[in-house]
């Protein structure tokens, strides 16, 4: 996955190119993930006069960003922005004060809300908030100067390096229960509780005075501290001076005792004595040490999280694999929970490659994001109860991981280690997953002995779970289960499991290393064509950025033919008679890897390897051998699971059947309504009030089977255009038929592929064009064209999206393109579809919004017609891009951001060559340098980055953080050995920062 978020958690230089670095914080270059709220709506009061008061701090603030103004509901305007020295001078009158003060960074950043981004503040509180720097009144102490800010974007802390200039917003505040918060830490703030842990006086943590792997010998810290993953840290468990409770603190909890006011440790040492001083973390822009993890997830980018540097007090994200020191934390004023009251939970257990962090959706809304990590039958921290009185758990799995005899083939096991990937059970048996199922009920009894559980399981977690439940013997923990979920399950297996068995068969030697020649036509590289499939899909070659490892022994256990499925299968009889329930959603053919990348040839792209026909033959039981098996489904499913797998738990489960819409497999865990619903039509109303409540009990669920109507394809297809057009009209608002909708779409992409129907599209832009039809029915036809896909149907959309009667589903049809572009159709078509929006593109009066999708999708295609386009918009800006507060732009303006904003969206390699000579051409703008550079850093492909090495000592010295976000993208995409060969070749970089960056990436 590409390290985007770094690009935005650096200390910047000021230059004319923070206008571009703005810009891409405006245009969102990240996905959203979730973490918990760290300053809900409910710790503030509300004054009813523009300003709130923070309970937790006591500080009073003022609503609206200076320059706003309070309208009584809302903040009008447009936020001023000052230089340091003004900021720091500011004076106001405002709500009958006068002492309004810009605040320090200590205060500043307990506004920050780590559960958004784009603004990372709470937006009920604070609206229309910037989503930029704000001034702290802080000085930075640190050898380079400058003053500390908070981003609002992100939430990320750091100094404006070396310099107090620039212009930005500021958000006021007055001490209004206190004498505000301190950006020192006496000694004095805290106690000292004699026992090696001090409790902090304002916030009431009691904290351990040592780093985990250090002894308290009475007075000091003695020995090295470990270091862990962010994974291996959020399972720590500890127990020390009398509590068992200690957990990783949040990143605000964990700034709350950064010392601002020293450097090189900015902590009282005193207090913390002897903090240990860590290895550099790779790709970080200074040189940090005393690096600490917090537990908040980074809402940026799904796989980072928060650290704090103690070195001088910076909060960044960054990846989940460093590893890192770790300080634990205790709420000590908290309560413990009453172990004789009755309690229900929900015990949520994640699938294959993932891990608790896919269940936040669900946690958020309905626990408050308080659900505690089990791991190898450990509790990270206690649970709290929600309005229904439930209380939330998450497995993580891989407990039995390390131990187990089968480390994967090529010892996939001991790769995915060395390279940072997460085991997470997927080297386990089914068995194993269900003994640390009964090992975190084991642990959650322990704090609720009454505890009556519910479990939910996402994909191979709903399998774990049944391996627990079918044990033959009844215990305890069995009979503390009172119901299962499933959702994306393959209960009867899945085809493209049989990827495993394809290797192990096909091409490995007997001593388990790589066959290299093909043993059935020596003139037919097909052992090579595979191999390369395989490491696109395990992340040795970079492509799409996931690491589905199809050499883990799960993809394996996994398959319609494998004896593990027949085990549990085989022993269905022993589940025992508690509610049961399965969500059941519908996608094309691999959807959870379609959006970036096809397995098979005949529905592959040019942007990628496909296996070879013989491995296709193989896994869809086609190979003439007479003894492969063809699957019992099809590859019809959502994902890698096929949608008829899923039907197979008991005669005896409630379903929801593709409800709502299409999900793609690994969101399945994120379609929070269906879960709720499913539990209320399970009477086990654990989320949500049902209406009258059903009681939890043991009764078997009095649910008949639900039968999946199946259709056939080939009769469909064989049907004309209009004949399938009004079957999709006549079921177009009917919410159960989504299914049998998607069914037609398919057929009549099929059908529009062959030839095209003009009739066709011009009733479906007549639709779309409908301002008086329902935006439901215009949307799903914006939907019906991107599974069409054809370049009429995205000529269609694009005149949609730039037509006035179509803003209303603006969106939608933002989507819909968006999908098209994702699809990444075979090389002629990706020229007709981008010949589509060249098209588009060139058409004038468009608006921000329509330019960046067409940007967009321009750059997902990757032809090079389209990318040069593109870098001509830029080009035409001259050597700067405008500034974002600059409105209105004009149109040379507004293309040039949607422009820029996409160009680190291009995956396909045939947009090497222009993107090579415009960054390599010399009398290339500044602007469209980078721009060029973003997309080459993207592709990471060996020659683009040896382009881009060879080019770092030509930016300026004001651009450093451009060239972090380059090696920072690079880092996971190049060999070590190369780039240690690149950079003898081509030099190191004059610039510190970045030589030093790139040593580190080669060691």
């Amino acid at each position: 996955m590409n390290s985007k978020g770094e690009f935005f958690k650096v200390q910047f230089s000021l230059s004319g190119l923070w206008q571009l670095i703005t810009l891409l914080l405006l245009l969102g270059c990240v996905q959203p993930t979730f973490a918990e709220p760290t300053t809900p709506t409910g710790d503030f009061i509300d004054n009813q006069d523009g300003t709130v008061t923070h309970k937790t701090t006591g500080l009073t603030w003022m609503r609206c960003a200076m320059g706003q103004t309070w309208t009584g509901s809302t903040c009008s305007g447009t936020a001023s922005t000052y230089d340091y020295y003004k900021a720091v001078a500011l004076t106001h009158s405002f709500a009958g004060q006068s002492d309004w003060r810009l605040p320090n960074i200590a205060e500043l950043q307990t506004l920050v809300e780590r559960g958004n981004l784009d603004p990372a503040i709470n937006t009920t509180v604070f609206p229309d908030t910037p989503s930029a720097l704000f001034w702290s009144s802080s000085p930075y102490v640190g050898p380079t100067g400058g003053a500390w800010y908070v981003s609002f974007y992100d939430g990320s802390v750091g100094s404006i390096y070396g310099y107090r200039v620039g212009t930005w917003p500021v958000r006021l505040v007055r001490a209004s229960q206190s004498s505000g918060i301190g950006f020192s830490s006496p000694d004095t703030d805290f106690t000292d509780n004699k026992d090696g842990t001090v409790t902090h006086k304002r916030t009431g943590l009691m904290w351990q005075r040592c780093s985990i792997g250090q002894i308290w010998t009475g007075s000091s810290c003695s020995g090295t501290a470990g270091t862990y993953t962010y994974d291996a840290a959020m399972a720590l468990t500890s127990s020390f001076a009398g509590h068992s409770d200690w957990r990783v603190p949040t990143a605000n909890e964990l700034a709350s005792i950064v010392k601002y006011d020293t450097y090189s440790p900015a902590i009282n040492t005193t207090l913390f004595p002897n903090i240990p001083n860590m290895p550099n973390i790779p790709n970080t822009p200074n040189t940090p040490s005393n690096v600490f993890w917090s537990s908040s997830p980074y809402v940026g980018v799904i796989d980072y999280a928060w650290y704090i540097f103690f070195d001088n007090g910076y909060v960044i994200g960054g990846s989940r694999d460093y590893s890192l020191p770790v300080r634990l934390v205790r709420a000590s004023q908290s309560s413990d929970i009453d172990l004789n009251a009755p309690a229900n939970v929900v015990l949520f257990l994640h699938g294959m490659n993932s891990n608790i962090f896919t269940w936040n959706n669900i946690v958020s809304q309905y626990f408050a994001n308080q659900c505690p990590g089990i791991y190898d039958g450990n509790i990270n921290l206690k649970a709290t109860a929600n309005a229904q009185n439930t209380y939330c758990y998450r497995i993580t799995f891989g407990a039995y991981d390390a131990a187990s005899p089968d480390k994967g083939l090529e010892d996939a096991w001991s790769y995915g280690e060395s390279n940072g990937y997460h085991s997470a059970g997927d080297y386990s048996t089914f068995d194993q997953l269900g003994s640390e199922v009964d090992s975190a009920i084991t642990a959650i009894k322990k704090q609720l002995p009454t505890a009556k559980i519910l479990l939910v399981g996402h994909n191979r977690g709903g399998l774990a779970a049944r391996a627990f439940l079918q044990q033959p013997l009844s215990s305890e923990n069995k009979n503390s289960v009172v119901g299962l979920i499933t959702t994306g399950t393959p209960h009867n297996g899945t085809p493209i499991g049989r990827i495993y068995d394809y290797i192990q068969t096909n091409l490995l030697n007997a001593d388990g290393t790589r066959k290299t020649t093909s043993i059935l036509d020596v003139n037919d590289d097909w052992i090579s064509e595979d191999w390369q499939a395989i490491d696109l899909l395990n992340g040795k070659i970079g492509f799409f950025g996931y690491h589905i490892d199809a050499r883990r022994p799960v993809m394996g256990f996994l398959a319609d033919n494998s004896l593990m499925i027949k085990a549990l299968n085989d022993s269905k009889a022993n589940l025992p008679a508690i509610k049961y329930g399965r969500l059941i959603y519908s996608k094309l053919a691999l959807g959870d890897l379609h959006k970036f990348y096809s397995l098979f040839d005949d529905v592959g792209n040019a942007g990628g390897h496909q296996v070879s026909s013989h491995a296709e033959a193989y896994i869809k039981g086609t190979l003439a051998d007479g003894k492969t098996p063809k699957p019992s489904n099809s590859f019809m499913g959502d994902g890698i699971v096929p949608r008829a797998s899923q039907g197979a738990l008991t005669d005896n489960a409630a379903s929801i059947i593709n409800a709502k819409d299409t999900v793609r497999h690994i969101n399945e865990p994120g379609r929070v309504a269906d879960i709720a619903a499913m539990t209320c039509k399970l009477g086990l109303p654990l989320l949500k009030s049902c209406g009258a409540k059903a009681p939890i009990s043991q009764a078997k669920a009095p649910f008949k089977p639900v039968t999946i109507v199946s259709h056939d394809y080939d009769a469909l297809v064989a049907l004309p255009v209009d004949a399938l057009w009004q079957d999709w009209l006549t079921i177009i608002t009917d919410d159960a038929q989504a299914n049998r909708r998607e069914q037609l779409a398919v057929a009549l992409g099929i059908k529009l592929r062959d030839s095209d129907n003009a009739g066709f599209y011009a009733d479906v832009e007549q639709g779309l064009l409908d301002i008086n039809a329902p935006q439901l029915e215009r949307a799903r036809l914006a939907k019906l064209l991107a599974e069409i896909a054809t370049p009429s149907a995205l000529e269609s959309l694009t005149d949609a999206l730039l037509n006035p009667d179509c803003l209303a589903i603006q969106t939608a049809l933002s989507n819909a393109i968006l999908t098209v572009a994702d699809s990444l159709p075979e090389q002629p078509r990706r020229a007709d579809l981008s010949a589509v929006l060249e098209t588009a593109w060139a058409r004038p009066k468009q608006n921000q919004q329509q330019l960046n999708t067409l940007a967009l999708a321009l750059a997902k295609l990757g032809t090079a017609r389209g990318v040069e386009l593109l870098l001509k918009a830029v080009d035409k800006t001259g050597a700067t891009l405008p500034s974002a507060k600059k409105n209105p732009l004009n149109t040379a303006e507004l293309h040039a951001t949607a422009a820029f904003g996409a160009m680190d969206e291009i995956i396909n390699p045939d947009s090497e060559k222009v993107l090579s000579r415009a960054f390599m051409g010399h009398r290339a703008t500044e602007a469209v340098f980078i721009a060029a550079g973003n997309g080459l850093v993207n592709l990471g492909r060996d020659d683009a980055a040896q382009r881009v090495l060879q080019r770092l000592n030509e930016l300026p010295d004001n651009a450093v953080p451009v060239g972090q976000h380059w090696l920072n993208n690079l880092s996971g995409k190049i060999d070590k050995t190369v780039l240690r060969s690149m950079n003898k070749t081509v030099g190191l970089p004059k610039q510190r920062l970045l030589r030093q960056q790139m040593e580190e990436m080669a060691q």
